[in-house]
């Protein structure tokens, strides 16, 4: 089975094509990138067409990149406020694209990191949390931490139906999972309700 990474043009989608690429597990690798001139659709429309067409292709998990800023709770964020100024109401699409893939059907994964930033992989221990709580560690993760994560996700059970906000620690830190380990990471997660 094909995984397809949408958004593939971006820092992040190139960093998840990159690792799907290095990895065994992944027959087929897509990328799919958009015409940014002809691109009207706002991210929740996209998000719902996306999925509505992954689950007519028969997809049996789709990953969703997001962000810890989107949720009520961070309504009155300076850096969300922002976002959602200078780009069109960002980060209340993200959160209306996060509530068309939780209602299409399709099994998923909603991923909510904090600041992105460049970097390598696997240098810090990564920290999962839920239910939208301040991050207890730097709220900033490396893009190729974030898509270690999608990767991990894809065929993991235990990572459905699952929202989660992303941090890490020092990889000295007894707080958070290793890089080697993410698919451990999943099990004390619970999913959506």
């Amino acid at each position: 089975m094909a995984t397809a990474v949408v958004g593939a043009g971006g820092p992040t989608g190139l960093e998840c094509v990159k690792q799907l690429l290095a990895g065994a597990s992944v027959p087929e690798v897509r990328a799919v990138v958009r015409d940014v001139a002809k691109h009207q659709d706002r991210f929740p429309k996209g998000v719902a067409n996306v999925a509505a067409a992954a689950k007519a292709a028969g997809a049996q998990h789709m990953v969703l990149v997001s962000s810890r800023l989107v949720t009520p709770k961070n309504r009155w964020h300076p850096i969300r406020n922002v976002l959602n100024w200078v780009r069109w109401g960002l980060m209340d699409e993200k959160l209306k694209g996060e509530a068309a893939l939780r209602s299409s059907g399709m099994a998923y994964t909603i991923v909510r990191p904090g600041g992105l930033g460049s970097g390598a992989a696997g240098t810090v221990r990564i920290l999962a949390e839920q239910g939208d709580v301040a991050p207890r560690g730097s709220s900033s993760i490396a893009r190729a931490d974030v898509a270690a994560v999608c990767v991990a996700a894809l065929n993991n059970p235990a990572a459905r139906n699952v929202t989660l906000e992303l941090s890490t620690a020092p990889a000295s830190s007894t707080l958070g999972t290793p890089a080697d380990s993410l698919p451990q990471m999943f099990k004390g997660l619970q999913p959506d309700t």
